[in-house]
This record gives C-alpha cells, structure tokens and sequence, in this order.
C-alpha cells in the first residue's frame, strides 16, 4: 500500500576495491568457503559435496577460511574419509588482504548458507573475479541471475558437487560469470555507496 515512488532502494553492502581485486596468481585451490563454521553456513554440505567430487577428481582442492564450533567435528570427517589432501584450513587470516589473495588463488567460491543477510563473502569474491556458487539466501536473491552471474545451489551435497564440476569442466562459463559477477559488483563501490547513503539522508533533512 505504500507508493513506489516513496521507495529508495540503497544497497547495505560496499566494497573497497582498492584491496578487494583481481590478481594474476597461480590457482594454489579449486574451491573457497570464507565464514564461521557454524551450522548456518552450511559448510558441511560442502565437505561432502568434495567428498562426492574426489571420486572424479581426485586433486580436488577447498580451502576453508574460518573458525568455529564445527571445527573438530569436520576435522574428523576429513580424516575418517582421507580427506586430508584436499580440504585445508587457514583459520582467519590476519587482514582483508590476506582473504583478498586468497579469493585470487581460488577458481570458485562456494556458499551453502541456510540463512544470510548477504553474504558479504560473495560479494568480495565477486570483486576479485572468482565466480560464485550460493545458495538462495539473503542479497544473493537480487544480485544473482542463474548461468550469467552465478549459480544457484540446493541444499545438498550432490546438487553443489554437480555445480562445481559443472564449473570446472567448462572454462568458458566460469570466465563468463567471473566477469559478469565483478562487473554486478560495481553498483557496491564503497565510495559510491556511502556518497548515496549521504545524500540521501540530506535530502531528508
């Protein structure tokens, strides 16, 4: 009932695209997940979609760069199903930089989040062109176009692993949506996020 043209639309997210960028370094992983490991995150669903991949890819690599309650719990997983030479943990890295390099040395980003408010990780690996796999949560509902920007994922181990082997086994299509994705990214330049955030509370003063 309220009238569109009372609506002003402001993204909440920015981004510093000085430090958030694409580098020219060695792919070191084929996969990146940046977050808490918690149950919210998903991050098991992940663990099990390389699980599933290692049997066609046996090099598959995952870097997990994070901390929390699910650390041991995955820990054990890993070992139990030999996972050790493909699943690899960072911790938190000491600055944005250093996520920054890492997202550089990654072909995709993945993200199984039940729930989210972004996610903001998806959003920074977008800046450094690294194309992104999410689920259906938060900002990603607006931001994400199926096939040209991004891909969808469904809650489950066997959906994300056919995305990522979707991805990796055609060149053309992740460079497609690495650079559709940074170009999207644009709109959440931080300078120009927080210009529009100031005038728009000056206009209604």
């Amino acid at each position: 009932g309220v009238d569109g043209k009372k609506i002003k639309y402001i993204p909440a997210f920015y981004i510093d695209f000085d430090i958030l960028k694409p580098q020219v370094l060695d792919k070191k992983y084929d996969l990146v997940f940046s977050g808490r490991l918690a149950v919210n995150k998903g991050i098991f669903l992940l663990v099990k979609a390389v699980k599933e991949i290692k049997e066609q890819k046996p090099d598959i690599k995952l870097i997990i760069i994070g901390k929390g309650p699910l650390r041991k719990k995955i820990g054990k997983y890993i070992k139990k199903n030999r996972l050790e030479k493909n699943i690899f943990f960072s911790g938190w890295l000491p600055g944005i930089e250093d996520v920054a390099e890492v997202y550089n040395q990654s072909k995709i980003m993945v993200m199984p989040s039940f729930n989210e408010g972004g996610p903001r990780v998806t959003l920074e690996a977008m800046a450094c062109k690294v194309p992104v796999i999410t689920s259906r949560v938060g900002v990603m509902l607006d931001i994400i176009k199926e096939g040209e920007n991004g891909l969808f994922i469904d809650w489950n181990p066997k959906d994300i692993a056919d995305k990522i082997m979707l991805l990796l086994k055609d060149n053309s299509l992740r460079q497609k949506i690495a650079e559709n994705g940074y170009q999207t990214i644009q709109q959440f330049e931080r300078k120009k996020v927080i210009e529009n955030y100031a005038k728009f509370y000056q206009n209604l003063l």
